[in-house]
């Protein structure tokens, strides 16, 4: 009896912390870098960690995938002022509508140490030593892109958008926006947006 409940409990464990990774995404279109003297260009890269050979992996030393559904986002300023850019105006839309915010660090880190399964589960497991965690973890926060950027006139910022991981079956249609960046001076905000799908959906 004792040991057929040790087995039940080990795979309940076991179920809980083996979470699905975030789906590979492709574009749907290449984006046109704007020609003329001024411009704000975006260019946004979906990541994806998964495989011996990831080039992600390998250099952002984390597997993301299996936590976030994650994005390499640089904004180029081509004006002669500076850019504003406030992340938390991001969304990320899936092809049911559902529309995802993006992580900041504290969001980020707590939402991996839920092993990506967010923080309405009673048990949270990380299959990694301490060590290990705390040294995602630092990662994370080195990477992630701040809540709040000033890109300089000529001047560019780089970093990564964490959102919470998007379902296999409702990436048949992925919309990436980012909102939130304006001009110095001026309040009208610019948006550029990306389109993403799953290659075998």
């Amino acid at each position: 009896m004792g040991r057929s409940a040790s087995i039940i409990i080990g795979i309940l464990v076991f179920l809980i912390g083996c979470t699905a990774t975030s789906p590979y995404l492709e574009p749907l279109r290449e984006e046109k870098v704007p020609e003329g003297k001024e411009y704000i260009t975006v260019y946004a890269r979906p990541i994806y960690t998964m495989g011996w050979f990831s080039e992600d992996k390998k250099r952002y030393g984390i597997d993301l995938s299996s936590y976030f559904s994650a994005f390499d986002i640089k904004i180029v300023n081509k004006t002669n002022r500076t850019v504003n850019f406030d992340k938390s105006k991001a969304g990320l839309i899936d092809s049911t509508g559902a529309t995802y915010a993006p992580l900041g660090e504290g969001e980020g880190v707590e939402y991996y140490k839920s092993g990506g399964l967010g923080s309405d589960k009673a048990i949270v497991v990380l299959p990694k030593s301490r060590k290990i965690a705390e040294e995602d973890i630092e990662r994370i926060r080195k990477i992630i892109f701040p809540d709040r950027a000033n890109i300089e006139k000529g001047g560019e910022k780089s970093g990564i958008i964490l959102f919470k991981k998007l379902r296999e079956e409702s990436c048949k249609g992925i919309t990436l926006k980012i909102r939130g960046i304006t001009i110095e001076g001026s309040e009208v905000e610019k948006e550029f947006e990306f389109r993403f799908v799953c290659p075998d959906k």
